[in-house]
């Protein structure tokens, strides 16, 4: 399997950091009042949340085969 292909790990972690990083913009206008976990700073709530948003993203683009 090449770097290139659509389906290698690489191209699946750089998919996943594109999805974040598009998506920070209107995560940080929503949620800009939000409070943050315990022990957590505001920048790692949003990246948390931005990674959650991509890994959702992800799952829709490659469904589970059903059974």
């Amino acid at each position: 399997m090449s770097i290139l292909d659509p389906d290698s790990d690489i191209a699946a972690i750089a998919r996943r950091d594109l999805n974040a990083r598009t998506s920070l913009p209107a995560l940080i206008q929503v949620c800009a009042h939000d409070k943050p976990n315990d022990n957590e700073t505001k920048e790692e709530m949003f990246a948390r949340r931005a990674y959650a948003i991509a890994d959702a993203m992800e799952r829709q683009r490659t469904p589970e085969p059903p059974e």
